[in-house]
This record gives structure tokens, sequence and C-alpha cells, in this order.
């Protein structure tokens, strides 16, 4: 061993061999270390020791005696001071025995990475609960001390509102979102209009039509520039108002009915324009690239018809958060009711455009009531028919039969096949003891017409409806033949009533007021410029008898006619809107005609 030290080196440890050796030592099993003296310093082990026990330790524990083992040679103590502060290391081994051992075990347990010494720290809050309640754990105060929960701290100006104003804030933004869709979609609309009106018809007017097409153009758009007009001076700039004043929207549908009926007219003329459109659809392709649009002209055409039913949709939204709301829905109420007859009176129109074969008015016979497929038995002089299917539609005027084309078809058709005017027609509502028959007679013929519908509420509305047509003409007729005996057996019956509804509506054009028929003593006063009303009142005209045309009026719907002063027409019949249906026989000027004009231009002649 001389030979290899010099001289006063041999206290010196080889490396850290030495320094190795005690943390070896320092890992060894308990019973080694507590079993030593704690008086007197430990034995010391060679570096050949520490060598032998660096080949049986881990890789974990070896990197944890490197570990200590740098922090050692940090800074070398010399020989004669680990001698001198031998018995306060050794006064100490056994707390720091165990802190190194249990380092040992946690370098073993995490895959040999060190982990730092525990450090003193803030005490950790309480365990956390999980809330069960969140409306009973806002209402909780957090303990002094405690660590409140971040979902349960709640704002000041968050404080719980009440769920009833909650909801009803809720509903009335549902209103204001359904009405804001109404004026956007009418906004799209009305650009849609234009394009056909600004863009179609006015490129067809430019460059003309084919020759075999001349005069159809006009089937293929109806009377869609009217709707076109209307929706854009008027009824988008009404709609818009609303958004400032929600309450006028209900309001804004009912006033204006009569005018919605546009689309009813535009319905009935739908399936020939169809029938245009498909005969020419190369004409169209090349008008449609000219004016450069996506769309072709069909799917310009049916917007109106889903224009219409839009309305009815979006009224009823708006009607279900108003009542969420807790407002007044009984305008509301109304509107939707209104708009929802309005697409079916437009789908029943379209069904009677596909009608083929009859060859008067259909406009001129007033509204279309009902209309249903039956089980029709003929009856002509005793001699029964065959049950036949056929599609029977009930007007104001009269009764069509016709018989089904094309069955099953998307489009079906249908052929005329018979008609009985109202005016002439019968009924009897119980037949051969089944509840789904009833007959219809004409009066003055033989003919029979036994109808079986598909159910017993089919039934019950036709003739319903039928008995209502009836009666308004027995009314009707006993008024033209004695007006006073007719008063004094109602008392101020129906007639009167449907009278003064009809001058309080017709209030708004300008005619002369309606003054009292009758004088005090009950006998008649003769005022000029008298009103049909009073024409009946007097009984001075029949259902044959002439009247003078007083004021001039231009048709607004289809179905109305166009007078002048000085005609004079035939009336057929009225109804509650205080509208009359006249024959206005041909003269000079204009041929003969039969529609539909308002009572106040139309006075008896002397």
């Amino acid at each position: 061993m001389d030979c290899f030290f010099p001289p006063g080196k041999e206290n010196c440890p080889v490396g850290s061999s030495e320094v190795k050796s005690e943390s070896a030592a320092s890992l060894q099993p308990q019973t080694s270390v507590t079993s030593l003296p704690t008086g007197s310093p430990g034995p010391k082990r060679s570096g050949t020791t520490g060598n032998t026990l660096k080949k049986w330790l881990t890789s974990p524990v070896r990197r944890l005696s490197h570990g200590k083992g740098d922090n050692t040679n940090a800074k070398k103590p010399n020989n004669k001071q680990r001698k001198r502060d031998g018995r306060k290391s050794v006064e100490l081994g056994p707390a720091h025995q165990d802190s190194t051992e249990e380092r040992g075990r946690r370098g073993v347990n995490s895959g040999g990475e060190e982990e730092a010494e525990d450090e003193p720290h803030t005490p950790l809050p309480p365990p956390m609960e999980i809330i069960k309640d969140p409306s009973a754990q806002e209402e909780k105060t957090p303990e002094p001390g405690s660590f409140p929960v971040l979902g349960s701290v709640t704002p000041s100006d968050q404080m719980p509102r009440d769920p009833e104003t909650e909801q009803k804030n809720k509903a009335m933004r549902g209103r204001m979102f359904v009405l804001n869709e109404m004026v956007q979609t009418e906004r799209d609309y009305v650009k849609d209009l234009g394009v056909i009106v600004e863009g179609f018809m006015g490129r067809i007017g430019e460059k003309g039509v084919p020759e075999d097409m001349a005069g159809k153009d006009k089937i293929v758009f109806g009377n869609i520039h009217q709707i076109y007009d209307w929706h854009k001076e008027f009824f988008l700039c009404e709609l818009e108002k609303c958004l400032q004043d929600h309450d006028r929207l209900a309001e804004l549908f009912i006033k204006h009915e009569r005018r919605l009926h546009m689309y009813v007219i535009y319905c009935q003329n739908k399936p020939r324009s169809e029938f245009v459109v498909a005969e020419y659809d190369a004409f169209f392709e090349e008008v449609q690239q000219e004016v450069n649009s996506r769309l072709s002209i069909s799917d310009y055409l049916i917007k109106p018809i889903q224009r219409i039913t839009k309305y009815q949709l979006l009224l009823k939204d708006f009607l279900k958060y108003s009542t969420k709301a807790g407002l007044d829905c009984k305008e509301t109420e109304k509107a939707v009711e209104l708009m929802s007859l309005v697409p079916k009176q437009c789908n029943d129109m379209m069904n009677l455009g596909r009608l083929q074969g009859y060859e008067g008015k259909l406009t001129a016979q007033g509204k279309l009531l009902q209309q249903d497929t039956f089980f029709v038995t003929e009856q002509d002089s005793g001699v029964l028919s065959r049950s036949k299917e056929r599609r029977v539609f009930l007007f104001e005027q009269i009764v069509i039969f016709s018989e089904l084309l094309r069955k099953g078809s998307s489009t079906p058709g249908y052929q005329f096949k018979k008609s009985i005017k109202v005016s002439y027609l019968s009924m009897e509502e119980h037949v051969d003891s089944d509840p789904c028959k009833f007959v219809l007679s004409c009066r003055g013929s033989s003919e029979r017409l036994t109808l079986q519908a598909a159910n017993i509420d089919i039934k019950k509305e036709w003739v319903q409806s039928i008995r209502e047509l009836l009666d308004m003409q027995i009314n009707f007729l006993t008024a033209l033949q004695n007006p006073q005996e007719y008063q004094k057996k109602e008392s101020g019956g129906s007639l009167s009533r449907q009278l003064s509804n009809s001058s309080r509506s017709s209030s708004s054009h300008p005619s002369t007021p309606l003054k009292p028929n009758t004088a005090p003593n009950g006998s008649p006063t003769h005022k000029p410029n008298k009103h049909v009303e009073e024409e009946l009142d007097e009984g001075e005209c029949n259902g044959l008898s002439l009247v003078l045309v007083t004021q001039d009026y231009n048709a607004v719907k289809e179905d109305e006619i166009c007078v002048v002063v000085g005609e004079k027409v035939q009336i057929l019949a009225s109804n509650q809107q205080n509208m009359c249906l006249v024959y206005r026989p041909a003269n000079s000027q204009s041929p003969a005609a039969e529609g539909w004009v308002p009572g106040h231009v139309l006075s008896s002649t002397q």
C-alpha cells in the first residue's frame, strides 16, 4: 500500500468512494444501524467495501447516492474536522438515516427519480362536497375562514330572479324573434317578386313571345303584378312598423283580409300557368339565362303560394309566445284563424283551377265553401244508376259535380259533369238510415243525387253549409216579396242585423249615409240615392227588376265587374259583406257581364 500512496496522504479518501460508501451504509437495514452505540462513531468502511456495495445497488439508488455524493463534494472537510465532529454526526445519525431511507424508498417507488424534500406550505382547504341542490347551495353563507365554492359565489347584480318574470321575458324575446323573421322574410319575398315582374315579365315584354304563345303569357303570370305592387308599396312598410308596436301585427292581417284574397285568385290560375310553362319550357329557359337568374321561372311562380302559407305558421308562433307572456291574444287568435282559412281557400282554388269543361265563370259563383269526394248515385224517373266517385264543389251560388282524372297523381284533374244552382237546390238530410248519406235535387226536375260521404263528420259539415245557404236564400226571397211583413215577423232579426253590419262595413266607401227607411208611424219614406238595403225594405224590386248604377266602380278582384253611372243591372244575390251579384246586359259600349259590385253604388229605378 505504501507504494501507491505518497506520505501524508494515507487518510485522504480515494475519489468519492468513501462518501458513496457512507450513503450506501445509510441504506442498510435498520437493525445494522440501530445496533450501534449512540455514543461512539460508526466504523469506517474502506473504498473496497464501498465498491462492493456499489455493484449491488439498483440504478435508482445509484442515482440517489450520486446525488448525495455531489452534495458532499461541494465542500470537503479535512480529516481532523471530521474526527472532531464525529460524535455530533453520529448523534444525528438516526434522523439522517430515517430521512435517507425514506428518500431511497420513494426513489424506488417513483421509478428512480429524485424528489424534492417536503417543504412547509399553506394548509389545504377542506374537501368539497358534491352539490345536489344548487339553489339551496347559493343561499348558504360561507363560514369564516372557509374557502367558498366558485360556483356558489353570486355577484350582487346577478341575484336570483323570479321564475315567472324570467319566463315572461323569454316569451317576449321569442315574440320579437318571430316578428323579426316575418319582416326579414317579407323583404326577401318582395325581392323575389321583383325578379318575376321586373326581370322575367320585363324581358318578355321587350323580347316578345312566339307566335303560337300570343296571349298565353298573361296566363303564366296571372295577377302577380298586383301582388307585387301591394306588398312592395304598402304591406312591407306596415310590417316594419310592427317592429315598434307589436300589437299592430294582428290588426294588420285582419284589416286587409279582403286584399289577401288576391292569393286565392292567383292559386286558381296556377294550374293553367304550370301547363303553359311546361309547354314552352325552352323559351322560358332562354329568358332565364338572359336575366341571369339562378332559379327557373317555375321556382319563382311558386313563391306566392309558399308565402301565404308562411304567414299562418309565423302567426301561430307569435300567438304561442304571446300566450306564454300573458298578453291579450284575442286579436292574434282571430288573425291566426283568418290566415288558416286563406291557404285552405288557395288550395281549394288550385284544385278548382284543374276543373275542365265548365263553360261558366267560376269567380262569379261566390266563395268556394266546401269541396270533397263522394260516391254519387243518380236517380232519374225511378231509374238508379251505378254509384260513381265524384269530386263535388259547393259554391255560394252553385254546386258542381266532376269526375276525377289522373287519380293518384300529385296534380289531379277534374272533368265537369253537371251542376245545380243554389237557387233551385233542395236537400234531404236523412236517407236509407245511413248516417253518411244525403240527397240533393233540383226543383222542377225528377233527378235526385244521393251523396255518400267518407264519414259522418264530412256529411255534417256539408249539410250545415247547405242548410245555411238555403236559409239565407229563403230570407232573401221573403224580404223581396214582402219586406214589411218579414220585418214584423223577425222583429229586427237576422236580416236587420246583417243589413246593419253591412252598412257599418261599407261606411268607409264614399256614399250617402243610411237613413231610416220608415217614418215614426211606420209608413215608408222615399229618399234620393237609396241603398240596396232600402230598396229591399221598400219592396220596390224583385229578383228580375233592374237597378240603376249611381257611382262608377272599378273591379278590385277578378270575380267583380266594372260599372259606370247610368248603367242598369239586375241583382241576382247579395251577401253579408254588402256585395251584390249582378248581371249587366250587353250594350253598345260593353258586352254582357256577371259579377260582384258593392251595394252602395246601386239604387232603384223609379
